[in-house]
């Protein structure tokens, strides 16, 4: 499945990953508490991290992957789902899902969220302080895999907030990011009741 990396309504091919200590996909970086993160897996590692050219800095060029499977591990003594996944080569043909990593910053002071629907896999969720502790704002973040039609939906607050709800939906073929206020609350559906004017 492809990947995307949007943060606020920019949308851009590929995942960044971190390479040490090991291969990984990082979520929750920043304030006083532990990140979430999502390993790769050590034989499909070099076959999946695509380096691109270090962009007008000395440095180490980023590694991003863009063509990948994701699998959810078991339990070895159970055989159960025990939460955690491993990001791999891609395992079939044709894979029309995507897997994207949707950041949201909350304004001054404020907050944000992000809420998938329903069906969506959620493979990661967390959150970034904007300063030390938070209290400048924090930045939702989720990894998630969407299937065309379905869609991640955030709130946010704080200072300085022109939009209040985004939504990212995906249509098979682009990932579109709406922002806007109370009518992005509207029900999906047709059922909607009202008398008519």
């Amino acid at each position: 499945m492809k990947t995307y990396n949007i943060v606020g309504s920019t949308v851009k091919d590929g995942i960044p990953v971190s390479l040490d200590p090991y291969p990984h996909i990082v979520l929750g970086e920043g304030g006083h508490k532990r990140t979430t993160w999502i390993p790769l897996g050590k034989r499909d590692a070099n076959d999946i991290i695509v380096r691109s050219p270090a962009e007008g800095a000395v440095g180490v060029a980023p590694a991003t992957v863009s063509d990948v499977s994701v699998i959810a591990l078991n339990d070895t003594a159970t055989r159960t789902p025990n939460g955690k996944y491993l990001i791999v080569a891609p395992r079939s043909g044709v894979d029309d899902r995507v897997l994207v990593l949707w950041r949201v910053s909350s304004g001054y002071r404020g907050s944000a969220g992000i809420y998938a629907d329903e069906g969506v896999t959620v493979i990661a969720k967390d959150s970034s302080w904007h300063s030390g502790q938070g209290s400048l704002g924090v930045t939702a973040e989720i990894l998630a895999i969407l299937k065309p039609g379905q869609e991640l939906r955030a709130s946010i607050s704080g200072r300085r907030v022109q939009s209040p709800r985004a939504k990212l939906v995906y249509d098979d073929r682009t990932i579109t990011v709406t922002n806007g206020g109370e009518e992005m609350d509207v029900d999906k559906d047709d059922k909607v009741e009202g008398d008519v004017l």
